[in-house]
């Protein structure tokens, strides 16, 4: 087992990992994930934070505590970063890469960074908006199509 920091979120079937969250990995996963854009390895003698282990953390997420520098990655990688961030992260990193290596194929790419992170933070916004009563009148509904037996309407 590898302990890997979670550096972006990350979300699956049957797992949520946020921000600086520490969590327990097999050798093999955590070389897949720990490519220093979604998670990096982490000493295996550091405690996890609390709460922080295989992604049962409910509480408030943490900030990483070192934020993604777009100066140690490549071109790539720092695109592949931007795509899921909101626009104040998108900023913080286009403008640092401006200040630092500068990038032609980072800087052509600025506008359409920027709209894309804009789209996140709106959809960020929305899926908060959406309310415990919306999401039982939906699974409600759900149970209800087909008498909750079945794939069929009910016929009544």
């Amino acid at each position: 087992m590898a302990r890997v920091q979670i550096l972006t979120a990350i979300g699956g079937l049957g797992f949520s990992w946020q921000p600086g969250q520490v969590i327990d990995l097999p050798d093999e996963q955590a070389a897949l994930w720990a490519d220093g854009v979604r998670a990096k390895r982490v000493d295996d003698r550091t405690p996890p934070p609390p709460g922080g282990v295989q992604g049962d953390d409910t509480s408030k997420p943490q900030e990483p505590d070192d934020p993604f520098d777009p100066d140690s990655h490549s071109n790539r990688e720092v695109l592949n970063y931007l795509v899921d961030v909101g626009e104040e992260e998108a900023l913080r990193v286009l403008d640092k890469e401006a200040a630092g290596q500068d990038r032609a194929g980072i800087a052509k790419n600025r506008e359409a960074v920027l709209t894309q992170a804009r789209a996140n933070d709106t959809a960020a916004a929305e899926a908060e908006e959406a309310t415990t009563d919306d999401v039982i009148a939906e699974l409600a509904a759900d149970s209800s199509r087909g008498g909750g037996r079945g794939d069929a309407p009910e016929t009544r």
